[in-house]
């Protein structure tokens, strides 16, 4: 939740990083986490020991928030180009969020 505020509390409302919503989140997480989709690769980046961030892929697209330059840099880096897509979290509404897909 940390890097989701740092990167997101100007486009998040406030109730967005309360604890009973990050408790959903952590929920929602373990549920996919513990699934084991095999159409689905999930990796962890680490640093001395930590946990620094995440990325979770289907096999051939992903969500990524239109206002974050830094992960679509990313993205299109390891192959995946922007399909035009879009839609809006009712919860987040300052977000909008953009299909990635991997040719």
């Amino acid at each position: 939740m940390a890097t989701w505020q740092e990167t997101y509390t100007d486009l998040l409302p406030a109730e967005f990083f309360t604890e009973g919503h990050s408790r959903q989140r952590r929920e929602m997480w373990a549920r996919i986490l513990s699934e084991q989709r095999a159409e689905w690769s999930i990796r962890v980046a680490e640093s001395d020991g930590e946990i620094i961030g995440f990325a979770m892929a289907g096999p051939v697209s992903l969500w990524v928030a239109k206002q974050n330059p830094r992960a679509m840099a990313f993205y299109r880096r390891n192959g995946f180009r922007c399909d035009g897509t879009e839609k809006r979290d009712p919860g987040a509404s300052a977000i909008t969020d953009i299909r990635m897909v991997r040719p």
